[in-house]
């Protein structure tokens, strides 16, 4: 990565008993409210906006069972519904989205809202964070209007022809949400949520105790902690979210083909293995990343197969490529039999350069980080992938300088036990075929 350096993020001291603040080395403070909202705040100098990123930790795979979606609905109205201060947003949301200064997505684990603005809005931009973590008005309209539009991300996600459909479809297969249903919804599990059960479950649980909040940019920590104590102090804790135990992961999984229909003119299928990923805090997730930065280097090289994980954020790990049909998996199981070289030089390496700055052991100088960015990148070395970065890393606890020693000492002996994580038959096998009327889910 270029012009790249390391840093870490350490331990400060208390400073108040409502509030304790911890400042590192570069320049990240952390606040805690009495409630126990965490808030990090990471100056860059020259930078002229901030980007905000709100991380609720529940998600996905912590929806009651029979309300798969209740996490990706409860996001919407997050964003769109009313408060007892404040009209509905829908207007401006989709106007942000579609300028890529707006984002919002439910993960397995959890929920994240980021936006980028300029300084002189972070003052109300906190106001209305904490209007709506007070005073959420979900009402019967609202319900019905944006499990319409979860509907229609959900038929995007697993109808439309693209490898990120066959991503989708595997990832289903192989991890699927524990108490049923599917990621993101089931139909019939949203048709049946109600607005009193959506704010039951926003009154418990998206609240202080499970939130990070991120501000990166041209932010002062001390203003920051000003406005945070008066605004957030008050508000109920909430509920701590409801541990889950470890997943069973199934398998040894057969072939599966797939249909689905907007299927462009000529279109090739689309051959797709996916496999879950190690836990960020495990022994295995180390020799993991050497592995993973492997595949997503020969795969760029390739020009043709997608590798589709994200560190902290992505609990599995897809490899998609067009294929020329039934047989089409010979792509993808060649890039697989590049990884059985043992240890060299360049892993290390290879993991910084791919993965290094969601990971914090790289961070690129104030001078490169200052442009907003744009939040369709979950990667991009500026002040959203910075936010979201500091983000899932303060949710996990997850330790950059432990992550960097790990990387350093990994032998033969753990690639070739992350490599058994890689077996074919531990993967799902999806070909999504173009052009039919059957629908894959």
């Amino acid at each position: 990565m270029r012009c790249a350096f390391e840093r870490r993020i350490g331990a400060g001291q208390a400073l108040a008993l409502l509030m304790c603040a911890s400042a590192a080395a570069d320049g990240v403070t952390r606040l805690t409210t009495e409630g126990g909202l965490t808030v990090i705040c990471r100056p860059v100098e020259g930078a002229r906006h901030v980007a905000v990123v709100t991380l609720f930790k529940i998600g996905d795979h912590d929806d009651p069972a029979g309300r798969s979606g209740m996490a990706h609905l409860l996001e919407h109205l997050w964003v769109m519904a009313p408060t007892d201060t404040a009209a509905s947003r829908v207007a401006e949301v989709i106007d942000g989205i579609r300028e890529g200064t707006y984002k919002a997505v439910t993960h397995d684990r959890c929920t994240v809202c980021a936006t980028v603005i300029p300084r002189d809005r972070v003052e109300e931009e906190l106001r209305g964070l904490a209007g709506r973590m007070g005073t959420l008005r979900i009402e019967e309209r609202d319900v019905a209007r944006e499990r319409r539009s979860v509907a229609g991300e959900q038929e995007e996600r697993f109808w439309w022809f693209s490898s990120g459909t066959a991503g989708a479809l595997a990832r289903e297969r192989v991890l699927p949400p524990p108490h049923g249903g599917c990621s993101g919804g089931a139909r019939e599990h949203l048709e049946k949520m109600t607005a009193a059960e959506l704010r039951d479950r926003w009154h418990m649980y998206y609240k202080p105790r499970n939130t990070v909040l991120v501000l990166v940019g041209r932010v002062d920590a001390k203003d920051t902690e000003r406005v945070v104590t008066s605004l957030f102090a008050g508000l109920p804790a909430g509920e701590p979210v409801p541990p889950q135990g470890k997943q069973e992961i199934g398998g040894p999984f057969r072939m599966e083909t797939l249909h689905c229909s907007e299927g462009r003119p000529n279109a090739k299928p689309y051959a797709c293995y996916c496999w879950v990923a190690p836990d960020p805090g495990s022994d295995d997730f180390a020799p993991f990343l050497v592995l993973a930065a492997r595949l997503k280097d020969a795969a760029n090289v390739s020009e043709v197969a997608n590798v589709q994980y994200v560190p902290l954020v992505s609990s599995t790990i897809g490899l998609v490529a067009p294929s020329e049909g039934e047989d089409g998996f010979g792509t993808l199981d060649a890039l697989l039999n590049g990884l059985a070289a043992p240890v060299n030089d360049n892993d290390v390496d290879l993991v910084r350069l791919h993965f290094g700055f969601i990971l914090g052991l790289t961070i690129p100088g104030d001078w490169m980080l200052s442009e907003p960015g744009n939040l369709r990148q979950e990667l991009g070395e500026n002040l959203c992938g910075l936010a979201l970065s500091l983000a899932h890393r303060e949710r996990l606890a997850f330790s950059s300088e432990k992550v960097a020693k790990a990387l350093e000492a990994v032998s033969n002996r753990d690639l070739e036990r992350a490599r058994a994580l890689l077996a074919p038959g531990r993967a799902a096998k999806v070909l999504l075929l173009p052009d039919s009327s059957e629908s894959p889910k």
